[in-house]
């Protein structure tokens, strides 16, 4: 069982979300090997999830502030992608079913990311997400957790969501480097137009980063060359396959994203 690695740095966030559906499809129609994708955002962008509605954010605001609005392949719900690594993960369902890729890919993940000295865990219950929903407070994909993702002392530190294309499975998710992803609250619609401030609340309350647990700064590179390490190692790939390289920090990723407070 292997996968390909490609490592590359950051893109928009419409060519973003092409290229991973993009994978998953040449996959499914037997053009390449299962693949790992490691990648970073520029600009900044809030993708939502593939029946979340536009109208539940201030577009305008998005735009004076540089930032883009992307829909993804997948389930789930919005998340603001600022200073992270993104990973998305294509694989047949030869290597298992869903359920079971899903924790494949977080056993993965978590490898990597306990390499950096941050003592990740897999959590073991579910939210109720079918209230979670239906509520505003249920807009951000960081509000809710599921069994089987990986936290540190119970907060969220990184988000995923899976989707099938035929035999293929394609998984992406984000691991949360700082605290800028909390300001997708500025850019949610409340009741009158307004912010939500519980949305505010409940990223701080449910969410976590690795600046946070580390207490210093996370480059990039760092933090993409572990999930890297990761995957390699829980696939046993061969390091002399490996596509691409990280050669600088995803530009912005560590300084205010256009007046947002980092």
């Amino acid at each position: 069982m292997t996968v390909r690695i490609l490592r590359e740095g950051p893109a928009g966030g419409a060519s973003n979300m092409t290229r991973d559906e993009a994978l998953a499809r040449q996959l499914e129609r037997g053009e390449i090997e299962p693949t790992v994708r490691i990648y970073g955002w520029a600009p900044p962008a809030i993708s939502i999830g593939f029946h979340q509605r536009e109208d539940d954010f201030d577009v305008p605001e998005l735009k004076r502030a540089g930032i883009d609005l992307v829909r993804r392949p997948t389930g789930g719900k919005a998340i603001l992608h600022a200073h992270e690594v993104t990973y998305c993960a294509v694989l047949p369902l030869s290597y298992g079913a869903p359920r079971l890729l899903y924790l494949m890919i977080h056993e993965a993940l978590l490898g990597g990311i306990r390499s950096m000295g941050i003592p990740a865990e897999l959590n073991a219950e579910d939210q109720d997400l079918r209230r979670a929903y239906a509520t505003t407070g249920g807009i951000p994909c960081f509000s809710t957790s599921v069994g089987s993702e990986i936290q540190v002392a119970g907060k969220k530190l990184v988000g995923s969501a899976q989707r099938r294309f035929g035999r293929v499975v394609l998984q992406h998710g984000s691991f949360l480097l700082g605290a800028q992803h909390r300001e997708l609250a500025r850019f949610v619609r409340g009741a009158g137009g307004s912010p939500d401030n519980d949305i505010a609340a409940s990223l701080t309350a449910r969410t976590t980063d690795a600046e946070s647990i580390l207490g210093r700064p996370v480059s990039f590179n760092e933090a993409a060359n572990a999930l890297a390490e990761g995957f390699e190692q829980f696939f046993a790939h061969d390091p002399g396959r490996l596509d691409g390289d990280i050669t600088a920090q995803a530009p912005g990723a560590r300084r205010t994203l256009a007046g947002l407070t980092a």
